[in-house]
């Protein structure tokens, strides 16, 4: 693929990007086919889960140290 790239695109709110010119195929793509190892499902879940929990445990804690600010500001809660 040949093309500009900018590093600063005017079109595209300022992003990096890649305004292709000409794009050529050197090698076709194939399928393959390998099944996914049994154990990758349920630690991805896992992990998922566990960084769920992390962010909550997180917010929870910055907010009991702010004292709730957004609520002392007279903020709806969204309750």
């Amino acid at each position: 693929m040949t093309g500009i790239l900018h590093r600063a695109c005017a079109e595209h709110g300022g992003d990096l990007d890649l305004h292709a010119a000409t794009v050529e195929v050197v090698l076709r793509g194939r399928a393959v086919g390998h099944p996914v190892e049994p154990w990758k499902p349920p630690l991805a879940a896992g992990l998922a889960l566990l960084s769920g929990l992390l962010a909550l445990a997180a917010r929870s804690r910055s907010r009991r140290r702010t004292g709730q600010a957004g609520a002392r500001q007279g903020r709806r809660t969204g309750l």
